[in-house]
């Protein structure tokens, strides 16, 4: 993606502009940033915070379960059912 003339003036511009330019080319160091923006540990403490918040009791070993868990994917899964499930089981359940 080349970068517009314009862009070059203004440095706000233009590190938006790199940027941009990097995720179009999917750059490998790019990714790695974004994947660690967003760490699993902080995701395991959010599904912990809504079930604790809508007083949901959390077994030792659920608490741990979701403490150990690394895949974000599953992760968000986890936080999705926290919102609306009756139980912690029902949130860590894979079915």
């Amino acid at each position: 993606m080349p970068l517009a003339v314009t862009a070059l003036l203004d440095g706000e511009t233009a590190d938006y502009a790199v940027v941009e330019a990097l995720a179009a080319k999917n750059n490998p160091a790019l990714r790695r940033l974004e994947a660690a923006a967003v760490r699993p540990g902080d995701r395991a403490e959010t599904v912990l915070k809504v079930l604790e918040t809508r007083g949901l009791p959390v077994s030792a070993s659920q608490r741990q379960e979701i403490l150990l868990c690394r895949d974000l994917d599953r992760l968000d899964r986890w936080l999705r059912r926290a919102v609306l499930a009756t139980t912690a089981g029902e949130v860590v359940a894979e079915s």
